[in-house]
């Protein structure tokens, strides 16, 4: 008896049946999502924020550090720093990605909101938030996966080389477009009043 004979009196798992579910799933996943962060406003986004040492990232993340480090540690210690940078780095990355699908959400807000407002200054400024914090935050996903990447190289083929965060080029962007995105957030916010800027200046 073949697979197919095997499994074919079960419905679940005939082809059709198993892509209509998946699709229905995924059409319920993205209609739930959307309805979860419909109008997201500036609210909303103080408390999903995460504050994020930018300073710290960008010292995390520089490639001047190898340098640094190889010539006063010995191999082996300087494997176990690396190992711990590259865990600390992915991290913060992720807060840096949460962060930035957040103020994505807030973003197409603020859009929306400015095609009903006569403030054309807000328009141009809530678009370079969206499309900021979509470049952010499709950067770090990507950086992610390599320093995921790493830490099973690290864990798994001890015998290769360690990683280099030389080989990270595209961090610094990350942190131009995060930081980019924080001014642009931090100007739409200002149009609600001074203390709505100093609290949302708070958690980002």
């Amino acid at each position: 008896m073949t697979y197919a004979q095997l499994f074919a009196g079960i419905p679940l798992l005939n082809t059709p049946v198993c892509i209509i579910i998946a699709l229905v799933s995924i059409v319920v996943y993205v209609r739930l999502k959307i309805y979860r962060y419909a109008d997201f406003t500036m609210n909303d986004a103080m408390g999903y924020l995460m504050p994020i040492d930018c300073d710290h990232g960008t010292d995390l993340l520089h490639p001047g550090q190898d340098a640094h480090y190889i010539e006063i540690l010995p191999a082996q210690r300087f494997r176990r720093f690396q190992g711990k940078r590259v865990g600390l780095s992915f991290q913060f990355i992720g807060r840096v990605a949460n962060n930035a699908k957040y103020l994505r959400y807030l973003g197409v807000y603020e859009l929306r909101r400015s095609f009903r407002s006569k403030y054309r200054q807000c328009r141009s400024t809530s678009r370079l938030l969206l499309m900021t914090a979509i470049y952010c935050q499709l950067l770090a996903c990507a950086l992610r996966v390599k320093l995921y990447i790493w830490l099973l190289r690290m864990a798994l083929l001890p015998f290769l080389d360690t990683p280099n965060f030389s080989d990270l080029a595209r961090s610094g962007n990350m942190m131009y477009l995060y930081e980019k995105s924080k001014r642009a957030a931090l100007i739409l916010a200002s149009h609600y009043g001074s203390d709505v800027r100093a609290r949302l200046a708070a958690v980002l």
